[in-house]
């Protein structure tokens, strides 16, 4: 489940993040947003955790709640667009065309 992480620093690695992350549960992979240009760190990054139920402790704990050093401001946390439902929508709408008439 990728959940979206801001207000984590320019300073923050992977290495730091992973410690943060790490006691809620199994981690899968920790995407730092980069600069193209500069491959400085924007100051926020999606973690990808193996279970809902992990990333839900996660955001309970820190969201609004964990300062990062160097920073201000609280972590802020939210699903990742896609990733908010729980289970799929019953009334998803699906385009189809270019169907023949006939």
């Amino acid at each position: 489940v990728k959940v979206f992480c801001g207000q984590i620093g320019r300073a923050s690695d992977e290495a730091s993040l992973t410690a943060l992350f790490a006691p809620y549960g199994e981690l899968c992979e920790i995407l730092i947003i980069k600069d193209k240009a500069t491959g400085d760190s924007k100051g926020c990054a999606f973690v990808i955790f193996k279970a809902r139920p992990d990333a839900e402790k996660a955001m309970m704990a820190l969201h609004g709640k964990h300062t990062m050093p160097s920073m201000t401001n609280t972590l802020q946390m939210s699903f990742a667009k896609g990733e908010e439902m729980e289970v799929e929508r019953a009334d998803a709408k699906l385009f189809i065309g270019m169907l023949a008439r006939t």
